[in-house]
């Protein structure tokens, strides 16, 4: 029997809508204007639906049923995968498995706990080794670049190091960059800046914390220690906000009368780490990277620069050059400056040095290195002059300093690629460079005679 012609051309119809529907998603993803640009995650999402609507329309046009027999089994089938998906979606909400970690594993580097001083660290007593993508591509959700194999290792205290020490000639003070985000515990610059000193470093560096933090680092671990040095590193690209979100944890738990260290602070939903973890965000995600030959993702800020052997690399940047620095940024800073005084009053109390380390982002280093197309937004990208402004602050309180900027820009100039190209944070070799610059100062301050 000959296929019903109304059947074919109704088929024909559908099939050539989706089809007609993506072959046009494809091409908005491939404009150049920002404006075009910004519908193309709309025409994806609503591509998958109509595929989907196509399916259902198709089953209908060839089932022996009636259609509102299809009718009620399309809604039944689609009720049933919503359903499915809410109970899968549970343990995401819980708290209890990130989907991220399944699809993507990303081990201890996505890892904490939480610390009622503190408000959060990493999980004390881990070996981790598996790989990670870097931050930039990851935030924008891009299949570029091999992931890197990293081990990753913490102490009893959650920090970054192979074994506890209950003493150091040096400890190492920061944030994501100090800790060592997208390389090995040996490629860490406390790893490497011990192996030169021939003396022994603990790094006390963590990912997201902000100068407040580290300030409760520094009298909680730093200083027990009886270190004759702490290098304090200041991130310029978010230690600020860091700061603002500490805060705002502070007053939470003193509204809620959590005060008694050792405490946990109240495990209320965080819809952030819910989207990290959910099922539903990471399939998609997944699925729009397999999707990318057809349908485009638009690209992180980016710029080309040619490394010491003449080799064009192309440089992802977050946008942190793209904001201004206003009367709350002052603000921040001004609460920057009242810890670091505060920690190296308390430092010098007890016979220690602390020297300040201004950490720059990554496109203050290789932004006017880089060619931008006519259409990057990078091309109107101001750093704050921030920079100026620590140094300053510096001189004024008698705090020895070291601005990493110039002397990694003139690094940058020679070809040494710092940074890595899909990350925001030093590579290996930027570690080892911040290691060389942390033993110039102990030489130059001739520390242990102090």
């Amino acid at each position: 029997m000959p296929p019903d012609p109304d059947a074919v051309r109704r088929t024909a119809l559908w099939l050539s809508t989706a089809a007609i529907w993506w072959v046009g998603a494809g091409l908005v993803s491939r404009a150049t204007t920002p404006f075009v640009r910004s519908w193309t995650e709309f025409c994806f999402g609503a591509g998958l639906a109509l595929t989907y609507l196509a399916f259902w329309a198709i089953v209908m046009t060839w089932s022996m049923a009636s259609p509102r027999g299809v009718l009620v089994r399309a809604l039944a089938t689609t009720g049933t995968l919503a359903v499915l998906l809410a109970l899968l979606e549970l343990p995401a909400t819980l708290g209890l498995l990130s989907y991220a970690s399944l699809l993507e594993p990303t081990g201890i580097t996505d890892a904490i706990v939480s610390d009622a001083e503190l408000s959060f660290r990493r999980p004390p007593g881990q070996s981790w080794t598996g790989h990670v993508r870097g931050d930039v591509v990851s935030a924008w959700n891009l299949p570029i670049g091999t992931p890197r194999q990293i081990s990753f290792t913490t102490d009893s205290r959650g920090f970054r190091n192979p074994n506890d020490r209950d003493q150091a000639d040096v400890v190492l003070l920061g944030d994501s960059y100090v800790e060592g985000w997208y390389v090995s515990d040996n490629e860490t610059s406390a790893a490497l800046l011990e192996q030169r000193l021939g003396r022994p470093v603990t790094n006390l560096g963590v990912s997201g914390f902000g100068t407040l933090q580290q300030l409760r680092v520094l009298r909680r671990y730093a200083l027990p220690m009886h270190p004759k040095l702490v290098a304090w590193f200041f991130f310029e690209g978010n230690d600020l906000y860091d700061d603002q979100e500490f805060e705002n944890m502070l007053v939470y738990l003193e509204d809620h009368d959590i005060g008694a260290l050792g405490s946990d602070p109240p495990s209320g939903f965080d819809w952030s780490r819910y989207r990290r973890a959910s099922l539903l965000t990471n399939a998609y995600g997944l699925l729009r990277r397999v999707a990318r030959p057809l349908v485009q993702m638009a690209l992180p800020a980016h710029g080309w620069y040619r490394d010491q052997t003449g080799t064009p690399r192309r440089l992802f940047y977050f946008n942190y050059a793209a904001l201004p620095f206003t009367a709350y940024e002052k603000e921040r800073f001004d609460t920057t400056k009242g810890a670091f005084r505060d920690g190296v009053a308390l430092a010098r109390q007890q016979g220690v040095t602390v020297a300040l380390f201004f950490v720059p982002m990554k496109f203050r280093v290789y932004g006017e290195l880089c060619s931008f197309a006519a259409d990057s937004p990078c091309r109107s990208w101001a750093p704050w002059d921030l920079s100026t402004r620590f140094e300053a602050f510096c001189a004024e309180a008698g705090i020895d300093c070291v601005d990493l900027s110039n002397s990694m820009r003139d690094a940058a100039a020679a070809g040494r690629l710092l940074y890595a190209p899909e990350d925001s944070h030093w590579n290996a070799d930027g570690h080892a460079f911040v290691a060389e610059q942390v033993h110039a100062l102990w030489d130059r301050l001739d520390v242990e005679t102090r």
